[in-house]
């Protein structure tokens, strides 16, 4: 499987662009030397050339003229020495070799030649032929080339030496450093800050970074308090759900408020039809929170609580200290700012819940929308524990009323199947424990203007029961059950 070669460090990445960069320069550099350094030895070489065919001319003269060969052989043999000649040859007129020398192992084609004639007093007396060669120039630049490209690359490694310390301290150390700390910010730490002190683009960085790291602090913190409202928010939920008691229901929101959601402070405050202050419940007790609370049951209310019970929008105070002067919890609240919402459902005022908020969080519309949500949940958790009283209270009323059915029912069954007065007598009385609980009863019977009893229980353990049997008492005198007779109604 063919692999990507890859750097994954910028350090290698500079390595290798400083490698390239420094070998490009040195091809290009030994370019332009060896092309400029030909051209001007190209230049040199061909006026020698002219000028070696001219003066090679006129030494062979004289030498042709007195047929002195051998002279000729020496001079051209010494004109073997120049570097660019490497083969001569002399023709006499009617084109016979006369002398020639050359290199060993010259390849001729490799040669430039140059033929001449030899003159005498303006005549022709022979001809001489030269072979030219610019190898010579090839290895002097060559050579030079050399040189220069060892000198070339040895001064880039130096430099390149320098720019790969320079950009290591200056640019890699510096990435590294914020490389670490942004990986201590992905595993949660946002306390992490650079301490680069510096006004080029890396200075920028650092503070752009030290900006980032406050700002994900920041939302983190909002982040983190928004899922324990909406913790709390279920919590109340949960709580309106499975609780039945008005007095426990805020307490405990109170202190599920203060221990899940982090309020410094949280309360609830239910009053009555008449506007005084029911039920108090606060997740703290100081002699600071007591003093209020015993204000408040005196109708003493904080302005702040005043103005929440007459509007549906929460009262915010940012700073309780300094604008709240006559409020005993104005203390209490240094460095913090409280909101009060008011609690109602369906028309009817509850009373108010509060909370104190960090400065932080008392300007965030979502902090403050979930809280009146929190109300709101209250407010109806408080309306249906008062639909179930009510259904209570009507529950039993009806069970009562069908007990007092069923015990007329009783009763008159009882009165069809006796067949005495006093069996009669005797079961209402039996009966009547079942509508009104008792210990001693008895039946009168108006005889004239008095009464006089017919049946009696229950007054045997009182030791009157002879004293009930023989009592007849004037109406006059006998106030209550006058009173009910003569009112035809149950006193």
């Amino acid at each position: 499987m063919k692999t990507k070669f890859q750097l994954s460090s910028i350090r290698h990445k500079v390595v290798l662009f400083v490698s390239i960069l420094m070998i490009v320069i040195s091809i290009m550099a030994s370019i332009i030397i060896f092309q400029s350094m030909a051209n001007s030895l190209i230049e040199h070489y061909e006026a020698d050339k002219k000028a070696d065919v001219e003066s090679m001319s006129i030494a062979l003269a004289q030498s042709m003229e007195l047929y002195d060969y051998n002279e000729v052989e020496r001079l051209i043999t010494s004109k073997l020495s120049f570097k660019s000649i490497k083969y001569i040859a002399v023709f006499a007129k009617n084109g016979t070799l006369i002398r020639s020398a050359a290199f060993k192992d010259i390849q001729k084609e490799n040669l430039e030649f140059v033929s001449t004639n030899i003159e005498s007093n303006g005549e022709s007396i022979g001809t001489v032929e030269i072979g030219f060669s610019k190898q010579y120039i090839y290895d002097m630049v060559n050579a030079s080339v050399r040189l220069l490209i060892f000198g070339w690359l040895l001064m880039m490694f130096v430099l390149a030496l320098v720019i790969y310390f320079w950009t290591n301290a200056i640019i890699i150390k510096p990435l590294n450093y914020l490389s670490k700390e942004t990986k201590k910010i992905s595993t949660g730490d946002f306390s992490v800050r650079t301490k680069l002190q510096r006004k080029d683009e890396i200075g920028i960085l650092s503070n752009n970074f030290n900006q980032m790291a406050e700002n994900l602090a920041a939302s983190y913190s909002k982040l983190k308090h928004l899922n324990l409202t909406l913790r709390s928010l279920r919590n109340v939920n949960q709580l309106i759900t499975k609780e039945r008691d008005a007095d426990r229901l805020i307490k405990r929101i109170c202190d599920n408020l203060t221990e899940n959601h982090g309020y410094p402070l949280a309360g609830i405050s239910l009053i009555d039809k008449s506007g005084k202050v029911a039920k108090i419940a606060t997740s703290e007790s100081n002699k600071t929170v007591q003093k209020m609370i015993r204000a408040m049951k005196q109708g003493k209310f904080p302005d702040c609580v005043k103005k929440s019970l007459q509007q549906r929008e929460p009262v915010i105070i940012e700073d309780p200290a300094s604008t709240c002067g006559n409020c005993l919890l104005k203390n209490l609240c240094k460095g913090t700012g409280i909101v009060v919402v008011q609690l109602s459902c369906r028309g009817k005022l509850y009373g108010i819940v509060y909370a104190r908020l960090s400065h932080e969080f008392i300007k965030n519309d979502e902090e403050i929308s979930l809280l009146k949500e929190i109300a709101d949940d209250i407010a109806f958790g408080l309306y249906r524990i008062e639909l179930e009283e009510k259904d209570k209270a009507l529950l039993k009323k009806e069970r009562e009323q069908h007990r007092k059915i069923e015990t007329f029912a009783k009763i008159l069954l009882a009165l069809v199947s006796k067949t005495t007065l006093n069996d009669v007598f005797d079961e209402i009385l039996e009966k009547a424990k079942l509508l009104v609980p008792h210990d001693s009863s008895n039946i009168a019977l108006i005889k004239g203007n008095a009464l006089y009893n017919v049946c009696w229980k229950g007054y045997k353990k009182h030791g009157i029961e002879k004293f009930t049997a023989n009592t007849i008492q004037p109406l006059d005198e006998y106030k209550i059950p006058g009173k009910a007779i003569k009112a035809k109604k149950i006193l």
